[in-house]
Formats: structure tokens, C-alpha cells, sequence
């Protein structure tokens, strides 16, 4: 075992909530064959069950757990649990989770801390009443730090061996938890963790489980922080770079299990902002509105980036939450406050979830604003207005508009995309599959004034945010335009084979394009209009 492997993992376990380390104990259980049946939030209706599964045998356990970070349960706070530890041990989970209404289960009571031996007896002597009549747990169990420790070996098996992934792991864990996770450096962690090409299938899963792991652990500095945008980023770059191990359906389901996390910290930071009065139409200043109003409508941004994947996710939010989110996709889809070239994959996803809660043709006129002005901005003279590649994040064109190379490390001083565009085609063809021909038409001379410019990459190089050294750059130069073959071409387009068996997992993948834009390609953009949008044609019906 790896030194430091073993004592980042004893710092992460010795500082988490219960909250905190229930997702990774999830990856735990199934890192060890476990099936897991039910993973529930802490609310008053647990009935002292936050996680129930099947152990490889069958048996059914329940668990309820509890946080101790880097501390003891002493016999007084056991005193105070006795009651949930009674509900854990007395009451049944509930019949979708028994094969039959006779059967008990093992109630376990977890803590990542550990458990003085008077606290033990108290535990000993509620849990006597197990296997007597009118009880339902056959036994009880006690799970302690050592015990999560030793179940964390996979992520210690899959811990990188390159110096580059573990300083990175370092630089997070010494991090403030204020600044935003970079996406190159969580995909260069994550592939790092990945099996060797030709790995059986157990060592697969293995492999899996032990990253998710992993992301838990690395987002330690964003949970103390209350970081919700951060750490559901971290979330859907760990999934998006395991999607290559999801080849079976087991696996596949072990990230169908995990990703929903994303949607719960976008919950969090909704009612967050909510709670600040960050409302959907105003400055979004926290204190100093003139301090604060270069970074004021990228945050108003960002909350809308967590409201439409929330939305698209399915997320259960409350009518408030939900009215809340709706008016900030409105919002950013209507009133689009444009810096770069970067924004664009997450004005995008916006739309398409403003088309779930939004039956009206504006956002197809807002859609089609936003292409008339980026293609306006990039087509023109003056450099101020023009929008930088999808390569540069926010910090970097904020530097540039305020000349200060020393704040940028990146070309983008040097770069220049006047005249060139990205994700232009992508939308022209959702607004033709929708049959604004009208629109179209009108759009359509600075749609020609540009050149459109397409990565041609490997599908492979899709899961990871880490440039590549592969691949070249497609110019597109359009002319004149035949109806039927903008739709066509649309529509076709769309067809994306590599991206269908994560069909179910569509919400996610519009997460990541939102969080690394210069993965957006015209055909990823157009297979998630598929899964999003009902358009007017489509496969099955063309124009004539």
C-alpha cells in the first residue's frame, strides 16, 4: 500500500460527515459485491436506514450512519442514538425490499470514527432484543473506522502511480475549496485510475468503484466549503471519464447510481442562491456591486448551468426550487450576456431544458438570436467584440479584455478566432429541425460569413478534458443553402454511435459538454437534441 495513498485516505475518512463519506461507503459496498437496494438522504423519515443492500450472499443488511470525524462515539452521545439504533434494529425496511414479509436483516451501525467500549455496551445490550420476536433484524453489527478503511482498498489498489495525477491530488486537498476544479487536471486524476487496455472484467469493476471513490476523496476542500458548483463538476468529470469502463450493464449502473449526486449538489446550490436572493433578473452581487461586476452575470451563469441540468436530470425540486430554475434557464436563454465562444455548449443545454418547462416558440427566436449575435461578433472588425475559441475559459477572456497577460498562462494573447466560429452548424440545424425556415433564411447570410470550424478527433478522446495531440481542425466555409439539405444534414448529423448506450444518462453528458465546451462537437450537440428536443423532422420524417 501506498504511504501516501494511506494517510490521504485516513485525512479524507477522519473529515467527513455522515453526509460526506456516504456516497463513497456506496462504492465501497459495491467494490465488494454488495447489491445495493436503497441510498437515502438524512430526513426524518430514514427510519434509521440511510443505506440498504444485499450482501454477495443475499442477506439483507440495513445501515444507518453516523459521522465522527477524527472523534470517538462516547457513551453519551450512544445514549443519544439509541433511539434511531431501536428503528434500525426493530422496524423493517419495507416490503419492495424483502423477498418475503419473514424476512430479517443484519442492522448495521457505521461510523468513520471510532466506538469506546462503554458506548459498545450500550449498543449490546438495545441490540439484544435481535432474532426475538416481533424484531425485525436477525443480528446487529458495528462498523467503525478501521473497518471502512480496510473496504477502501480498491480506491488504494487503483491510487495513480504518476507523479503528475498524485501532485494533483496534493494541490486539491491543499486547496482553499473556493476555486473551481480545472476539468484537464480532474480527467488527468481520473485517467490516470483507469485499467491497462485488456483488463478482465472484475478488474474493470474494480477499477470503476475505486475512482468514484477517488472523487469523493478529492473533493474534500469543496465540501468544506459548501462548494456545490465545484463539486458537482468534479462528479460528472469523474463519471464522464469512467463511461469507458461501463461496458456491461453492472457497470453501467454503478454510474447510473453515482451521477444522481450531481443533481443533488445542483439542488444545493439552488436553494443556496435562492436563500441569498440571487434573483434571476437582477446583479447578482454578494456585497460590492462595482467590485464584483466583471464576475456578477458568470455566476448568474453558472447557477443556470446547475438549474437546466437539474431540470434535464429529472431532479424532484420543490414547486419553489423548480419555479426558481425555470426563470433562470428563461433567463439565460433570453438575456445572454456574451464574454466568449466557451459559453455557448452551456446556452445550449439551457435551451433545451427551457423546452421542458417552456411550450412557447420564444426560446426557438432566443436560439436563434444568440447564432446571429456570435456569428455577428466573429464576423465583424473590431477585436473587442470579437469571441474567443472554446478553449478559453471565463479567467482567461477576462484577462485578455483587460489586458493582463501575467493573469492568463494560456496563447490566447497570441490566438485569434476573427472570422471563425464553433458550434454555429450544431445550431442551425436544431433551429431547421424545428422548421424555422423563416428564421433560417434570415440568418443565413452571416451564416455564410464565417468559417466553421470542427475538431475531428478519435470518439475516445470525448471522455477526457484533456487536450489532445491527435486529430486536426475541419473548415467549413457555406455558401448558398437547399432547405432539404441543411434539415438532412441536421438530422443526420445527429447519428453518434459511441454516445448510444449512455442514452439514459443524456443529462449528464449535456453536463459535461457545458463544463468543457471544446468537447461540444457539432455531432455530440446534435445527438443530444435527439434526446431532448421533439423538433418538427426528424429521422422518420424529412422534408420533401
Amino acid at each position: 500500500m501506498s504511504t501516501v495513498a494511506e494517510r490521504l485516505l485516513e485525512s479524507w475518512l477522519d473529515n467527513q460527515t455522515e453526509r460526506r463519506y456516504q456516497p463513497a461507503f456506496i462504492q465501497m459496498l459495491v467494490s465488494e459485491g454488495w447489491t445495493v437496494l436503497h441510498n437515502t438522504r438524512h430526513s426524518p423519515i430514514e427510519l434509521g436506514k440511510d443505506v440498504i443492500a444485499r450482501n454477495p450472499s443475499g442477506v439483507l443488511h440495513c445501515f444507518q450512519l453516523k459521522g465522527n470525524p477524527g472523534s470517538r462515539v462516547t457513551k453519551s452521545e450512544a445514549a443519544n442514538l439509541l433511539e434511531q439504533f431501536h428503528e434500525l434494529v426493530r422496524l423493517p425496511p419495507g416490503p419492495e425490499f424483502q423477498k418475503s414479509p419473514q424476512e430479517n436483516h443484519v442492522a448495521v451501525f457505521v461510523t468513520n470514527g471510532e466506538i469506546d467500549e462503554e458506548a459498545r455496551l450500550l449498543f449490546e445490550r438495545a441490540g439484544a432484543a435481535c432474532g426475538q420476536p416481533g424484531v425485525a433484524a436477525s443480528r446487529y453489527e458495528l462498523w467503525s473506522r478501521g473497518k471502512l478503511l480496510s473496504m477502501a482498498k480498491p480506491a488504494i489498489r487503483v491510487w495513480p502511480a504518476s507523479i503528475e495525477a498524485t501532485r494533483l491530488i496534493l494541490n486539491l486537498l491543499a486547496g482553499d475549496g473556493r476555486e473551481p476544479p480545472v476539468p484537464a487536471d480532474i480527467s488527468t486524476i481520473m485517467v490516470s485510475l483507469l485499467p491497462p487496455a485488456g483488463a478482465t472484467s472484475p478488474a474493470k469493476t474494480s477499477a470503476l468503484s475505486g475512482m468514484l471513490v477517488v472523487s469523493e476523496i478529492i473533493k474534500q476542500r469543496w465540501y468544506q466549503k459548501e462548494n456545490h458548483q465545484a463539486l458537482h463538476a468534479v462528479t460528472v468529470l469523474a463519471c464522464i471519464a469512467a463511461l469507458p469502463l461501463a461496458d456491461t450493464e453492472e457497470r453501467l449502473g454503478m454510474i447510473e447510481g453515482y451521477a444522481p449526486l450531481a443533481l443533488e449538489h445542483c439542488s444545493d446550490l439552488l436553494t443556496e442562491a435562492k436563500e441569498k436572493n440571487f434573483e434571476p433578473d437582477r446583479a447578482w452581487a454578494e456585497g460590492d456591486m462595482l467590485g464584483e461586476i466583471d464576475v456578477m452575470w458568470e455566476r448568474r451563469r453558472l447557477v443556470a448551468d446547475c438549474a437546466a441540468i437539474a431540470i434535464l436530470g429529472g431532479r424532484d425540486l420543490s414547486p419553489e426550487l423548480r419555479s426558481y430554475a425555470t426563470d433562470l434557464v428563461t433567463r439565460v436563454t433570453h438575456q445572454v450576456m456574451l464574454w466568449g465562444q466557451a459559453q455557448i455548449p452551456s446556452s445550449i443545454v439551457a435551451f433545451w431544458a427551457r423546452s421542458l418547462v417552456d411550450a412557447g416558440i420564444g426560446k426557438e427566436f432566443d436560439l436563434a438570436a444568440t447564432l446571429r449575435a456570435i456569428e455577428q461578433a466573429n464576423s465583424g472588425d473590431d477585436d473587442r467584440t470579437m469571441l474567443p475559441g472554446p478553449y478559453y475559459p471565463w479567467p482567461d477572456v477576462w484577462a485578455l479584455h483587460q489586458n493582463k497577460p501575467h493573469m492568463t498562462d494560456t496563447p490566447i494573447f497570441n490566438d485569434t478566432a476573427h472570422g471563425h466560429l464553433h458550434f454555429g452548424r450544431a445550431i442551425m440545424g436544431m433551429l431547421a429541425k424545428r422548421n424555422l425556415k423563416r428564421t433560417c433564411g434570415a440568418l443565413w447570410a452571416d451564416h455564410t460569413r464565417v468559417i466553421h470550424e470542427e475538431p475531428e478527433l478519435a470518439d475516445h478522446v470525448f471522455f477526457s478534458a484533456v487536450l489532445a495531440d491527435e486529430g486536426s481542425m475541419r473548415d467549413v466555409q457555406l455558401r448558398t443553402g437547399v432547405w432539404a439539405d441543411v434539415v438532412n444534414e441536421a438530422i443526420d448529423g445527429g447519428a453518434t454511435p459511441f454516445l448510444d448506450p449512455y442514452a439514459a444518462l443524456a443529462w449528464l453528458l449535456a453536463a459535461y459538454v457545458s463544463l468543457v465546451p471544446y468537447r461540444a462537437w457539432t455531432r455530440v450537440l446534435l445527438w443530444l437534441d435527439r434526446q431532448f428536443g421533439e423538433t418538427w423532422y426528424h429521422a422518420e420524417y424529412r422534408p420533401r
